[in-house]
């Protein structure tokens, strides 16, 4: 990434992301597909605004990513 940010910065963003990322597993598991996109599709817009690029991951690379299977199964 281009993006030049504080230590600070970078841990707020990580925390974002990962936050974003337990919301939409939990919504995935309810098999609310439709408002798990929604928050995809809201953070990536928020991303853009806020750092002037497009955020890395589509949404399949996103939900796939290995924190997805780090919470453990009901």
């Amino acid at each position: 990434s281009t993006r030049k940010e504080s230590s600070a910065a970078s841990d707020v963003y990580k925390r974002q992301e990962e936050a974003l990322l337990y919301k939409i597993k939990t919504l995935i598991s309810q098999n609310n597909f439709k408002s798990a996109r929604y928050a995809y599709d809201r953070f990536r817009a928020l991303y853009q605004e806020m750092y002037g690029e497009a955020f890395p991951s589509s949404f399949e690379q996103f939900v796939l990513s290995p924190l997805m299977g780090q919470q453990s199964p009901r």
